[in-house]
């Protein structure tokens, strides 16, 4: 963990009922000094949802050839490449060219910046997700995150009921814009 890094605890009631994946999982998310707090809470509320494909984290807002989260095979070849924002793009070009899976996950000027490039369908690409997810829900997430968390997310379909703290609940839709 580098200096001025934050480490936040979660633990997570998960119940995703798309998938079939039901428990109790635990983990911990640095926040690192360049990431906004709503970013990492993005990325912690990821790691839950994509759990079902034994996803981890990267060193991601580090590393530039990293996303935020993937899946990796035996082979070391990427099968699920998850990144929050908007990449260039002959960036976006490479990752899916090297992975099997892409996921984009887009909110607040990620995805205003999505919707106003009208290039982004040139990658033509069959492996290729755009998610949209409503900044008011993960702002108001955010502002209930506490160092140690403990969440109950229940996933179906496109949608992620996240209980925070046992106090508020919110629905996440996954929106999927491309």
């Amino acid at each position: 963990m580098s200096q001025g890094s934050q480490l936040y605890s979660f633990r997570v009631d998960l119940s995703d009922i798309t998938n079939n994946n039901y428990g109790l999982i635990t983990y911990k998310s640095v926040l690192h000094p360049s990431e906004t707090l709503e970013r990492m809470v993005v990325r912690s509320i990821l790691y839950a949802v994509y759990n079902y494909c034994n996803v981890e984290f990267t060193k991601g807002v580090c590393v530039a050839d990293e996303p935020d989260l993937w899946n990796k095979a035996d082979d070391g070849k990427v099968d699920s490449w998850i990144e929050i924002g908007l990449p260039t793009n002959e960036r976006l070009r490479k990752i899916c060219r090297d992975s099997k899976q892409v996921i984009l996950f887009l909110y607040g000027k990620a995805f205003n910046r999505y919707k106003c490039q009208k290039n982004i369908s040139k990658t033509n690409q069959n492996n290729l997700k755009i998610i949209s997810l409503n900044e008011e829900i993960i702002g108001n997430i955010t502002r209930i995150t506490l160092k140690n968390n403990h969440w109950t997310i229940i996933f179906q379909d496109e949608d992620a009921t996240i209980i925070v703290n046992g106090d508020e609940s919110y629905t996440l839709n996954f929106q999927q814009v491309y």
